[in-house]
């Protein structure tokens, strides 16, 4: 969009208008710039709203993982404390056959 522009604002001019030139074509560099440095501020903020909420799922997802793993740690106790009185010989040969 903008090359077309120049071209149209480049042949209007006559070859002597070199200076206008040059002032048109930094005027519309300044535009040019401007307008790319909105873009990498918008590219930029929807990033970082990406991140966080990627953050936030990361997050939950290891907050899980611990819980997880601590009921893991609980039924294992509980498996320990079973074994335990199981194999004490009166009340263990009762309870295996109940199981």
């Amino acid at each position: 969009m903008t090359g077309k522009l120049i071209e149209a604002t480049i042949g209007n001019m006559s070859d002597n208008d070199d200076s206008k030139v040059i002032a048109t074509l930094g005027q519309m560099m300044a535009k040019v710039d401007q307008r790319y440095d909105q873009i990498i501020a918008h590219v930029d903020l929807k990033h970082n709203d990406a991140m966080t909420k990627m953050d936030a799922v990361y997050k939950e997802v290891l907050t899980v993982r611990q819980e997880q793993s601590i009921h893991q740690t609980h039924h294992e106790d509980i498996n320990d404390r079973l074994d335990a009185i199981e194999a004490v010989p009166a009340v263990g040969h009762d309870l295996k056959h109940k199981r």
